[in-house]
């Protein structure tokens, strides 16, 4: 077939916009005298567009009046035209550092409380712990033993471990001709003193309950019985490391050390329960001089001025506890205490010093000559 065009049509109408292919830019040209600027639009034979910012060093301009007209320039001598032909030297980039700059509204904001210290956040687990046993122990009694255990077994914690960080109890009972195995799990108050070391332990005495209740089996004590539950924990919580034995660094408040320069070994108690006076180094045989109390991150405890209810409880302590019956609770002898430090500032009567032999009858007359005061 022909041209479209052959057919007597009319040829198609020249572009007003003259394409012009892409030139690089003055500062990419060696001959900078030969630049001239890119027109957008096709302009008059002769007319020349006002020069753009960057080609301003190559373009000139017509008469004062600026009616365009190009001016022709002066002849430029070798030496001028060698220095036009150097390349334009480049000057690298150097990036300033600067400080970094506080918004306004920062310096406005009051500051943010400031760390726990290790008393502070023992006291605060102290206050949880037992709000925190339970809801792991339901939590993992859900997720790893299917409701299996007891959702009431007895969780308490036990003030006489010192060194161990739980234990679980079995105990098997025959009622009406089967037996019943129950458990119950105690939890030391001294060695667990973070929320981490009680959730290894608790999932560990929970092993234990689990192959006792459900397995029915109690010896070997890590058995296979009890590394079956182990193993399901592994599965919900594959960051809690479950071990037959702890290695937990106890932190013992009270300290003693030896007098002997040979010696110098260190005594350490959960209280203040060794007598300097009565007691003595095992090793040398030597005196024991106390150090005092210590916190949790190893400084010195700062010591307080004893208040006049302690100094009141020291000093007639033993009287209350000599005139009780033999076990009386250590609860119910504070109580005691607690009620007469109450009337005797009730009432201003001073309460007379306790002597041996007299300690019964001087708590009962102190009692009677409060009550009697209080009730005039």
């Amino acid at each position: 077939m022909g041209s479209p065009f052959s057919s007597g049509a009319p040829p198609p109408r020249a572009p007003l916009v003259e394409v012009i292919p892409s030139q690089p830019k003055c500062s990419d040209r060696l001959d900078l005298a030969n630049c001239a600027p890119k027109p957008r639009n096709r302009l008059p034979e002769g007319y020349l567009a006002s020069a753009t910012p960057s080609c301003k060093p190559c373009m000139t301009m017509g008469s004062a009046g600026g009616n365009g007209v190009p001016r022709a320039e002066a002849p430029r001598t070798p030496a001028e035209k060698g220095r036009l032909n150097d390349p334009i030297p480049s000057t690298p980039f150097t990036p300033v550092a600067r400080p970094p700059r506080t918004p306004a509204w920062a310096s406005q904001q009051t500051p943010g409380p400031a760390p726990r210290t290790a008393a502070k956040q023992l006291a605060a687990f102290r206050k949880q712990r037992d709000g925190i046993a339970q809801t792991l122990f339901s939590r993992w009694n859900k997720e790893v033993f299917e409701h299996q255990l007891p959702s009431d077994l007895p969780i308490t914690w036990n003030t006489n471990l010192r060194t161990t960080a739980g234990l679980t109890h079995y105990k098997r009972e025959i009622c009406n001709g089967s037996y019943v195995h129950t458990a119950r799990i105690d939890l030391s108050l001294k060695v667990l003193d973070s929320e981490a070391k009680l959730e290894a332990t608790l999932a560990h005495e929970m092993c234990h309950a689990g192959a006792w209740l459900i397995g029915k089996i109690a010896k070997p004590p890590h058995g296979a019985a009890f590394q079956k539950w182990v193993g399901r924990f592994r599965h919900v919580r594959p960051d809690l490391n479950i071990t037959t034995c702890h290695s937990y660094k106890i932190h013992y408040a009270f300290r003693w050390q030896c007098t002997n320069a040979a010696c110098r070994r260190i005594f350490k108690r959960h209280s203040n329960s060794i007598d300097v006076a009565k007691q003595v180094c095992g090793a040398c045989k030597s005196k024991l001089q106390s150090l005092g109390r210590f916190q949790a991150d190893g400084t010195p405890a700062r010591t307080r001025a004893p208040t006049p209810f302690s100094l009141f409880v020291k000093e007639r302590f033993g009287a209350v506890k000599a005139a009780a019956t033999p076990r009386t609770p250590h609860g119910d002898l504070m109580r005691t205490l607690s009620r007469q430090w109450q009337l005797s500032k009730a009432t201003g009567i001073e309460a007379v010093a306790p002597h041996d032999g007299q300690a019964g009858e001087l708590q009962t007359s102190f009692l009677e000559a409060a009550f009697a005061q209080v009730h005039l």
